[in-house]
């Protein structure tokens, strides 16, 4: 009776999990950690707690290095095997890291915080040539150097309002190769927990320069827009039923069916998630930020030939967008700005095809 009491009484033992399957949760909290620790400040330039380079990471609540750290023993051999593998530091003889990852981030925040406050020396992508930007990330902190250095230089071309459209073309190919290839040379890290959200960074800057090369290569089809549009407007307000309205009308539909992938350029998108086919369709798709800051100072500046056309930003604060451009708001700024004017030419479709209304 006492023994089967005794034996009753026994909390019987929990199951555990799988050596494999804690070490790739621990691994994965720890590189979406690193990750948002070197380069977060870039996802949410307007919070003001990230926005502090001086950051005590050890004190930050969302850290959760330091709880994994305690859990266990397992735990905190695997958290510590993590941070040596995500930061590229060597592990001592007892296990312990030999210097602090704290120390190792920092290096790597305050670029991307040089980035965001603009208080860098920016490099002119103009004077880099194609077989210069470099084979490839020799490991995945080296890509995240790679990330801020075209980020810087991206800002940099932008910001020189004189360039040409052969040069502005030409400079954007060479990035967009340039960062198609740096994707691809990553595929050697995929094994790394740090893997997919950097190269998801990676293709949010590629797509980026997609959609620029894209409205670039299209000027002279977006400058027929805006003048017929306006020509379109002249005319409908004095002749609404004349021949000229209708044809001016007509070529207005005709230029915005060529420039429809412009705003929304869907077959770039799809090329890049059948190639890298580990994104999920949210994290790169075009509409998700459609709503958000519909202002862009190049090239829809250069595009009016109207200035009362011109409702966007002035020159001071251009620079700023490019940089929140390449950061949370990459594709979507540009082709907010972009759906501005195609919201503009269907309105003007609109009056196209209700002549009478106005009369």
């Amino acid at each position: 009776m006492d023994a089967a009491t005794s034996a009753g009484s026994q909390t019987p033992s929990l199951p555990t999990l799988p050596s494999e399957l804690i070490y790739e949760i621990v691994s994965n909290v720890v590189a979406d950690y690193v990750d948002t620790a070197i380069a977060g400040i870039m996802d949410d330039p307007y919070n003001p707690d990230i926005a502090k380079v001086d950051w005590v990471w050890k004190q930050d609540p969302r850290n959760p290095v330091a709880a994994l750290l305690g859990v266990s023993l397992a735990v905190r051999d695997i958290t510590r095997s993590a941070l040596s593998q995500a930061l590229e530091i060597p592990l001592n003889e007892d296990g312990r890291l030999s210097i602090s990852p704290w120390s190792r981030l920092k290096i790597f925040r305050q670029k991307y915080y040089a980035i965001y406050t603009l208080n860098t020396k920016v490099s002119d992508l103009s004077s880099y040539d194609i077989a210069e930007l470099g084979l490839g990330p020799t490991s995945l902190l080296n890509a995240y150097h790679i990330l801020a250095e075209r980020t810087e230089q991206i800002i940099s071309f932008f910001a020189w309002t004189d360039r040409g459209d052969e040069e502005i073309i030409a400079g954007l190919s060479a990035m967009v190769e340039d960062l198609e290839r740096q994707l691809s040379c990553l595929e050697s890290f995929e094994s790394s927990a740090l893997f997919l959200p950097l190269s998801l960074r990676l293709a949010k800057l590629l797509w980026s320069c997609r959609v620029a090369l894209s409205v670039r290569e299209n000027r002279h089809r977006l400058k027929r827009f805006f003048g017929h549009a306006h020509k379109y407007s002249l005319i409908k307000t004095i002749e609404p039923g004349s021949a000229g309205a209708r044809e001016d009308g007509l070529e207005l539909v005709r230029i915005l069916k060529e420039v429809r992938d412009v705003f929304e350029p869907r077959e770039p998108y799809y090329e890049l998630t059948r190639k890298w086919g580990y994104f999920h369709p949210h994290d790169i798709s075009p509409i998700l930020l459609s709503a958000a800051v519909r202002k862009w100072h190049e090239p829809m500046y250069s595009l009016a030939p109207y200035k009362y056309l011109y409702r966007f930003v002035d020159p001071s604060g251009f620079i700023p967008l490019v940089r929140d451009i390449t950061a949370k708001w990459q594709p979507h700024m540009l082709k907010a700005a972009a759906w501005d004017a195609y919201a503009y030419g269907k309105q003007v479709m609109h009056w196209m095809c209700a002549p009478d209304a106005d009369d």
